[in-house]
């Protein structure tokens, strides 16, 4: 309405998601020439056909569809071309997407991943120098037989224990949730990591212990679990092809 002005715009950051969608249709355009991929005369017409809009009592009204585009200044030359164009986008898409799959082992191991129990030992040092140089100080204590826990005290700094919690769902304590998580996600039982750098704070941690999932949990959630996962590879693998291509 008449809030939308120039300061909105800028908010929302519009102007620019408009310029990555466009840069974005060129170059799938691009390659779907490359590749040969595109829409038949045959398909088009099937999905204008489908179109609610230009639908009657009886289905598809041709004078319907011919009258609700001069009424929005198009032609039917330029609606269809360009219909064809958001068609063979989508091809392409469904063509890059369709290709990731998720196996039951990759599932299962996602899910074991998301849904671990972890108990963790939180060392939390300052950022820069500082905290690099108390590091250190700790890992040398700690490769001459000494505990975390007794390292930090010495250094003088608190270890603090956290969990059981869930290994996607980091303790609210921390300020750098997915460097933490990160970080600790390839961690074995008992083992330390090397100085985990966040924006706000830099970290050692040493996974006390982790406990997964039952099988039954899996179990019942299986389904929704995959469908989840597939989405988000299907996202992950189309953004960086994307990228590629860019």
């Amino acid at each position: 309405g008449d809030k939308f002005d120039e300061k909105l715009l800028e908010s929302l950051n519009l102007k620019q998601q408009v310029v990555e969608q466009l840069i974005r249709r060129v170059l799938v355009l691009q390659y779907a020439e490359r590749m040969g991929i595109g829409v038949s005369p045959e398909e088009l017409v099937e999905e204008i056909r489908r179109m609610p809009a230009f639908g009657g009592k009886d289905g598809f009204s041709r004078q319907r569809y011919l009258d609700i585009l001069r009424a929005n200044r198009l032609t039917p030359e330029r609606f269809e071309a360009d219909l064809g164009r958001g068609l063979t986008e989508r091809k392409v898409e469904t063509l890059i997407r369709g290709a990731v799959k998720v196996s039951d082992a990759e599932t299962l191991e996602a899910f074991r991943q998301v849904r671990r129990q972890l108990t963790v030992e939180v060392i939390q040092l300052p950022t820069g120098e500082e905290g690099k140089k108390l590091a250190d100080t700790i890992m040398v204590a700690v490769g001459q037989g000494k505990s975390l826990a007794a390292a930090s005290r010495e250094a003088g700094v608190a270890a603090k224990q956290f969990g059981p919690f869930p290994a996607d769902t980091p303790p609210k304590e921390i300020p750098d949730q997915d460097a933490f998580r990160q970080a600790v996600r390839v961690l074995r039982p008992g083992e330390t990591s090397p100085l985990v750098t966040g924006q706000q704070a830099s970290y050692l941690l040493r996974l006390v212990s982790q406990q997964d999932p039952a099988d039954a949990e899996f179990e019942k959630d299986k389904t929704k679990f995959r469908a989840q996962l597939l989405f988000e590879k299907r996202e992950a693998v189309f953004a960086d092809w994307l990228r590629q291509l860019r």
